[in-house]
């Protein structure tokens, strides 16, 4: 792939507000394509942030569930790690929702060996993003279920990491060995990581197997386990199939109030409860006295069937 013209980033990375979240888990099917989809959707309807989903997965799952063709993109992850500069118009997936996309596709497989070899190839997504920093308010970065190369380039270039976990064992143990090579390349890079977050997914009150997993997470001192979590709930499944965020989908599901309690609750705007009534629009925290108060908290409600 001929690159395009390179934009040229200084050795050290200047400090910036822009907020990149990524979403890993080493194991596969824990909601994490989902989670990143929806909290870049909510953040930019919700919120009206400038708003970039960016897919390091070179399946690229989360460009098929918006509807993207991977195939025919004018820029796709791989283009900017080979040197382009994007144009931010060109991302722009859906003006009203204030959403922009660096899609992947296969072409990001083929290129991965040769930034495996060189010294600094951890470091490419994170220079290669610069550029972008002024244009978006918060990045998303979904990652493929491994441990390689495009796991740890996005966790050397953000500022959060969001672990969605489900209720299985390997989804618990997936998000220990996560954790591990963290913690390991900690020791090796530089990271302006904060404390990861986890996110409990496909979570159903009525089974006591959904407690116990909640309680234990929250054991965990090298991770905070949001308040928050993602409810079995079937339009989720229907949103994919519609390539759409949960937000366009049905903002009246069970689906779309509980990522927005994520947003809510990753703002610090409040602390989420797992249950509430419709989604309203979001509204965006008072300093001072007469600040915007905790919300009271809904009765638990059934799994939305819809």
């Amino acid at each position: 792939m001929a690159a395009r013209p390179t934009a040229h980033v200084t050795e050290g990375m200047t400090p910036r507000s822009t907020r990149i979240i990524t979403c890993a888990n080493h194991k596969g099917g824990t909601g994490k394509t989902t989670t990143a989809i929806n909290v870049s959707a909510g953040l930019a309807v919700l919120t009206q942030q400038r708003v970039l989903l960016i897919d390091c997965d070179p399946r690229g799952h989360a460009s098929l569930a918006l509807g993207i063709d991977r195939q025919h993109v004018r820029y796709s992850v791989t283009d900017l790690l080979m040197g382009a500069k994007p144009e931010v118009q060109a991302l722009c997936w859906d003006p009203r929702a204030n959403l922009h996309i660096l899609p992947a596709n296969a072409t990001l497989a083929d290129v991965e060996r040769d930034f495996v070899r060189r010294g600094d190839g951890r470091l490419q997504l994170q220079q290669a993003l610069h550029p972008l920093l002024d244009a978006f308010d918060v990045m998303v970065i979904d990652t493929p279920p491994t441990l390689g190369l495009w796991t740890q380039a996005p966790l050397v270039a953000s500022t959060d990491l969001l672990i969605p976990v489900d209720m299985g064992y390997f989804a618990f143990t997936g998000m220990c060995q996560l954790l591990d090579a963290l913690a390991r390349l900690r020791q090796e890079v530089p990271l302006t990581l904060a404390t990861p977050h986890i996110l409990l997914t496909k979570y159903d009150a009525r089974t006591r197997l959904s407690t116990h997993v909640r309680a234990l997470l929250r054991e965990r001192g090298d991770a905070a386990a949001l308040q928050t979590v993602i409810r079995v709930n079937v339009a989720l499944a229907r949103a994919q199939m519609a390539r759409q965020s949960i937000f366009a989908y049905d903002r009246t599901s069970t689906g779309a109030q509980d990522y927005q309690h994520v947003i809510e609750e990753l703002l610090g705007h409040r602390r989420a409860v797992e249950a509430s009534g419709t989604v309203s629009p979001f509204r965006t925290q008072r300093r001072g006295p007469g600040g915007l108060k905790e919300p009271k908290s809904g009765r638990a409600a059934q799994a939305d069937a819809r």
